[in-house]
């Protein structure tokens, strides 16, 4: 039934001699990091051969909104003041480009717009922590975006009011808007994906689970997550 979200265990589970993807219980519970970006670029309608911007772009939540951007056919850039952490994720999604921040607003606009090539960034999602509370990040990357581009906030960023000129705003008719989580119908995408192969799953694909413990050791548990927020990392509390 097309509203009943059931995953597909033969084709994800299953072994790759019968058809299926030969992934694990534990490679599937990565489905929580790729469903919140995918809400993101669904909710300004991201198409097939679009470039979108995405920063940061080494953590667990950035990481995975390049990852679903690949899988959905969008040109990425990806920038972050990691030099280390672009490099890696380079390694696993060669296709993208990489524009290591400044922290200079008008150096990083100009980088990122050489990055993109003959077509401005028609989509800049933004996944800022709270630590990046009013840094200038985000303010480069909003300034490469294209006349009547979009760009979204789906981060933890602590600031009272966008940093972003108002004529620019303006006079290039952009859309700005918030975005928490995912819609409903954006979690039977996200599986469908996943079933079909466009997302792929596995730590040969950069997702790997960190750790698992019991549920008694749910202090351990939260250490873990502390230490592995890399793209690809997660640890899990099993029964």
């Amino acid at each position: 039934m097309e509203n009943t979200y059931v995953l597909d265990e033969k084709r994800l589970c299953g072994p790759v001699s019968d058809g299926g993807l030969g992934y694990s219980i534990n490679d599937i519970t990565h489905f929580a990091s790729l469903a919140v970006p995918y809400g993101g670029f669904r909710s300004v309608n991201l198409q097939a051969g679009e470039t979108v911007i995405v920063s940061p772009a080494t953590g667990l939540f950035s990481g995975a909104a390049i990852a679903m951007a690949v899988a959905m056919g969008a040109n990425v850039i990806a920038v972050s003041r990691s030099e280390a952490g672009l490099a890696k994720i380079k390694t696993t999604f060669p296709s993208i480009s990489t524009v290591q921040s400044s922290g200079e607003t008008t150096t990083d606009t100009a980088a990122i717009t050489a990055a993109a090539g003959t077509y401005a960034p028609d989509v800049f999602l933004d996944l800022s922590p709270p630590a990046a509370t009013g840094s200038t990040g985000v303010t480069a990357c909003m300034m490469a975006v294209r006349p009547y581009g979009r760009i979204v906030l789906m981060g933890g960023r602590g600031d009272a009011s966008i940093p972003f000129p108002w004529p620019v705003l303006l006079y290039r008719n952009l859309t700005i808007k918030g975005g928490f989580m995912y819609e409903r119908d954006d979690v039977r995408q996200v599986i469908r994906l996943l079933e079909g192969g466009q997302m792929k799953l596995g730590k040969e694909n950069g997702y790997e689970v960190a750790g698992t413990f019991k549920l008694e050791e749910w202090d351990e548990c939260a250490e873990a997550a502390v230490e592995h927020t890399a793209f690809g990392k997660i640890v899990l509390l099993t029964p």
